[in-house]
């Protein structure tokens, strides 16, 4: 079996079916090095996983390794996902900034404030408008305290409820 089919054989078997959606959980490299054939692989791998999808919803690291390097292709949405304190703010306006230099200009990119304590938000230049604020939840940080998926945190949780109507938000705009 050559190389690229082994690994989109590989690709496939790691995606794991879930009610409602499905995953695929990709880790970091490990060690120095190039890494050109391994997004090229992600790249193809996604581009024929997403012809199976509705919806394909993408979570880079905290960075932009995978847009810049093209791997995800070009997204309908952008969401810049960050909490609401100067560093994040920062980092958010400098996404956005890589985003448009590779060409991204007609892509909606939108901010989601994560972990929301309430109060005045005043986003700054280059910070795309907010589409979803997403609570601090103590369920939240339970759930990462035990180490289990915050996708079993309880439903009628503030930060569930926020994503569930961001989900819906973008979902009705999709149609």
């Amino acid at each position: 079996m050559a190389r690229n089919d082994y690994l989109a054989l590989r690709f496939r078997q790691s995606l794991v079916e879930g009610q409602g959606f499905d995953l695929i959980a990709m880790g970091r490299p490990e060690g120095s090095g190039c890494y050109c054939f391994a997004h090229d692989v992600l790249r193809t791998s996604l581009g024929l996983l997403g012809r199976e999808y509705r919806f394909m919803v993408i979570d880079n690291e905290a960075g932009m390794e995978h847009l810049a390097r093209e791997t995800i292709g070009v997204p309908d949405l952008l969401l810049v996902v960050s909490t609401p304190d100067s560093r994040g703010i920062r980092t958010a306006a400098r996404i956005v900034e890589l985003a448009r230099s590779l060409g991204l200009t007609r892509v909606p990119v939108w901010m989601v404030i994560n972990r929301w304590q309430g109060g005045s938000f005043v986003p700054g230049p280059s910070v795309p408008e907010t589409i979803a604020t997403v609570p601090e939840d103590p369920a939240v940080l339970q759930a990462d305290l035990e180490g289990k998926p915050v996708g079993l945190i309880p439903r009628q949780s503030p930060a569930a409820e926020a994503v569930k109507r961001l989900a819906r938000d973008i979902i009705a705009m999709s149609t």
